[in-house]
């Protein structure tokens, strides 16, 4: 199974981004019973692989998030059909990448000094970055959107320990 294989429709129920392959991505068109290939990002001289997928709302936009083979990152953007021309953006880390729902920007989480987890809003179209929050301690795995709270945002974290502990059905010890 290909990490981020699974397909995304795009802003409706007649079209969905895919991966081909470890390499490419792909748009099929429900009612053209077509599909066409997204661009390879251009990434240096390495080959890419897809980690991930984004799907704008409007679904006017995709993004890949891709590494090469040397360990480098990076987001390759894709505007408005037929997603012809890529930019693309090196990033310090691999995690998962989602469309910010209000502004089309991405969000994605990286692992930073200290053992924190950074939450970015790369601004692809203005090529701006800027951080929204640090978590000492802790993984972001998620975040959401509340739409009747414009200025809220949930965010799923996950908690890395390094002691063990033995749960006895009662209380645990470590």
């Amino acid at each position: 199974v290909i990490s981020g294989a699974d397909p995304l429709w795009l802003g409706g129920n007649d079209e969905f981004l895919y991966s081909v392959d470890s390499s490419h991505a792909a748009v099929f068109s429900l009612p053209a019973m077509s599909f066409t290939l997204l661009a390879e990002p251009k990434f240096g001289q390495r080959r890419v692989m897809i980690l991930n997928k984004a799907v704008s709302q409007t679904g006017n936009s995709v993004a890949l998030l891709v590494g090469a083979d040397n360990t480098e990152f990076g987001i390759a953007v894709y505007d408005q059909p037929p997603f012809e021309q890529a930019k693309v953006f090196a990033i310090p880390d691999q995690y998962h990448i989602q469309f910010e729902p209000r502004n089309d920007a991405i969000l994605f989480p990286y692992e930073a000094p200290q053992s924190s987890s950074v939450l970015t809003e790369l601004d692809w179209r203005h090529e701006t970055l800027r951080s929204i929050g640090k978590y000492p301690g802790f993984d972001l795995t998620w975040a959401a959107f509340p739409v009747e709270r414009a200025a809220a945002k949930l965010l799923v974290a996950r908690h890395s320990s390094s002691d063990v502990w033995l749960y006895d059905g009662r209380k645990k010890r470590k």
